[in-house]
Parts: C-alpha cells; sequence; structure tokens
C-alpha cells in the first residue's frame, strides 16, 4: 500500500483562505514587504539570527528524530508482518455482528465519515443592468436578467462515532447506536492521505474517514482485512533498515526457509518461489475447481494476494523494478507456472 501521501484533504481550506485574503491582506502583505527592502540591514541580521537559531536546534534535536524514524518504520513493519488476530477483549462492539462474524480493530478514538455533496446556489442575475424611463410610471430595461444556477461539490460530515473494523466490514458507531458502514467487497482501493483514509467503492459514494488517528497505520489493517492477509510475515524481507538491499541480498536470507522453495535467475531477472503448501498439480486443480469453484478460486486469490504482497515488500526494500517475480505450482519443483509479476510499486496494495 501506498504510504500517507505529501498531500491531504485540506487543500482546498487553503485555496478558500488565498480567495478571502482580500484587498487589506495584500496591502499588509505589500507594507511588510516595503519595509523590509528600506531597512533591509534589520531584515538581513534578524534572518541570520533567526537561520542560525533553527540550524542548531535541528542539530541538537537529529539523534531524537532518527530515534523516531527508525521507532516509527518498525511499527509500519510491525502492522504489515505480525498476525492480525480477533479483539478477544472487546465486550461490546455496540452491534449485532454477523454470522462468522469477528471484530480485529475496535480503537477508543472517534472518526469522521465524509463523503463528497454537491450543492445548487441560485444567481439572481447576472451581467449589466440599467433602467430608462420612458414615461411617468414605465421604464424600459435592458440586459441579461435570467437566473444562473451554480453548483459546488465539497466534503461533508455524514457521520461521526467509533471506527469498527470486523472480517467482514468497516463500520463507524455513534454513541446513539446508529451506523454507517462498507461492506469489504464493495471496496475497490484504499487511498491513505496526511490526514484521512479513501476508501474507494465499486457502488456508491466514496468514503473519506478524517480524524485525530494515524491513517498509515489504520490503513495497513484495513487493507490486509479487506484482502484477507491475516497471517503473519517473514520480518526479515521487510527489515526496517536504512539501507537499500538488492535482490540477491533477499533470495539468500530467505532460501534457507523450511517453507520456501526459491531459485533466482540474475540474467534474465527472474525470482521464482514455490511454496510447499502449494505443490498441487494443475489436474488437482482444475478437479478441485469442478467439485468446488468457490473455494478454489478463493485459494487461488489467496495465493495471489501472498504474490502481490511479497512483490512490493521486495520493492520496498530493494527499489530493484528489473526483477519478475514468479509463482509455481505442481509435484516437480518450477514446473507450473501459476502467475507472475513485476516488481513494482501498487497503487492499490501495501
Amino acid at each position: 500500500m501506498k504510504r500517507a501521501s505529501d498531500g491531504n484533504l485540506s487543500t482546498s481550506k487553503v485555496n478558500e483562505m488565498n480567495d478571502k485574503l482580500g484587498c487589506f491582506g495584500w496591502a499588509v502583505i505589500i507594507i511588510i514587504l516595503a519595509l523590509v527592502i528600506e531597512y533591509w540591514y534589520i531584515a538581513l541580521a534578524i534572518a541570520i539570527i533567526a537561520g542560525g537559531i533553527y540550524y542548531w536546534y535541528r542539530k541538537r534535536t537529529a539523534p531524537q528524530r532518527e530515534t523516531n524514524q527508525q521507532n516509527r518504520e518498525q511499527e509500519i513493519t510491525n502492522a504489515k508482518t505480525a498476525a492480525i488476530i480477533p479483539d478477544s477483549e472487546a465486550v461490546s462492539t455496540g452491534i449485532i455482528l454477523k454470522n462468522d462474524e469477528m471484530p480485529y480493530l475496535e480503537p477508543s478514538y472517534t472518526v469522521n465519515w465524509k463523503e463528497q455533496r454537491t450543492h445548487t446556489t441560485k444567481i439572481n442575475y447576472s451581467g449589466v443592468t440599467s433602467s430608462i424611463r420612458i414615461m411617468k410610471g414605465i421604464y424600459w430595461r435592458s440586459g441579461s436578467v435570467k437566473p444562473m444556477n451554480e453548483k459546488t461539490t465539497q466534503l461533508e460530515t455524514i457521520h461521526t462515532g467509533r471506527l469498527l473494523l470486523t472480517n467482514k466490514r468497516l463500520v463507524v458507531i455513534d454513541d446513539n447506536g446508529s451506523t454507517s458502514q462498507v461492506m469489504y467487497s464493495e471496496i475497490n482501493n484504499i487511498v491513505p492521505y496526511s490526514d484521512a483514509i479513501g476508501v474507494m467503492k465499486s457502488r456508491g459514494k466514496d468514503v473519506y474517514l478524517t480524524g485525530n488517528f494515524d491513517t498509515e497505520i489504520v490503513a495497513i489493517y484495513l487493507l490486509r482485512l479487506v484482502t484477507g492477509d491475516l497471517d503473519s510475515h517473514d520480518e526479515t524481507l521487510i527489515s526496517a533498515d536504512n539501507d537499500k538491499l538488492t535482490v540477491k541480498d533477499v533470495f539468500n536470507a530467505a532460501k534457507d526457509t523450511d517453507n520456501i522453495i526459491s531459485r533466482l535467475d540474475e540474467e534474465n531477472k527472474f525470482y521464482d518461489i514455490q511454496t510447499t503448501d502449494s505443490l498441487l498439480t494443475l489436474t488437482d486443480f482444475v478437479a478441485s475447481y469442478r467439485e468446488n469453484p468457490e473455494g478454489t478460486r478463493q485459494k487461488a486469490q489467496e495465493m495471489l494476494n501472498s504474490l502481490i504482497d511479497t512483490s512490493q515488500i521486495l520493492f520496498e526494500k530493494t527499489g530493484d523494478s528489473d526483477y519478475s517475480i514468479r509463482q509455481y505450482i505442481g509435484d516437480t519443483a518450477f514446473e507450473t507456472l501459476f502467475v507472475q509479476l513485476k516488481m513494482v510499486k501498487l497503487n492499490t496494495t501495501c
């Protein structure tokens, strides 16, 4: 999944502020610039002192910032690699859970459920109009006076309440028990912003969750729940080290793992893997599909999701987009190709 972007949903507020600055605001700015030009030597001295203080402060706090960055990277790594288990300590979710539905994340903070709404404002008239007196009580009016409608679209808060993530849906519950929800089957994409999470839906209005919460971490958990990625992962492949690894470094670290068979073709840029729990033949796969199509499709999707996750982990840690990663099935290792992916970062996954 893409990390929280530099942009945010508050950009429109800045534009609105610029529109409202007005003549007085620009006059103040011009006066300040004029004073700076007139007394440039004072402004220069202030700038030098301020720059020195800023440099001293940055140098003094550098070790703490580095520690905070390492802690943050480890926190993100844990969110991506640790197994996600149901919240057994949740006494009451505030809603009636469906069959086979379990609560996985029930944070204590409040979120705002926002959707885009379009409003129409009626403008009485446009253009220049004038009235000419012809005689007492009779005037000739010229100009355009027809009404106009102006449409504006903006994000509006529809619901505010506690966020609940289950294995089937995303729910926001207010104090009165009223809910808004999105089923995971309706979600096409998850976009983390610096101040919100965008939930792009296959039908209906897209949802934006805002509030005082860690959007990046919650987006990772939400994506893993949507894709069914609940198992733990090998943390050696998502090391929080700052130094870039090579694909061969990752291969050497993972090749001794018991449940993974792998090979590396450095000449043709292929990273091949075959897990021991996928050693089924194509004939067995077809037979399984005939007996249980839905279950077989689900198994294939789980294998694909796992490969997508691995592909992006390799790209994030190596930055190498020349390699392709291939998943094989079959009794004989590397005999039947299941799927092949290019090692690039996708927008829809972590």
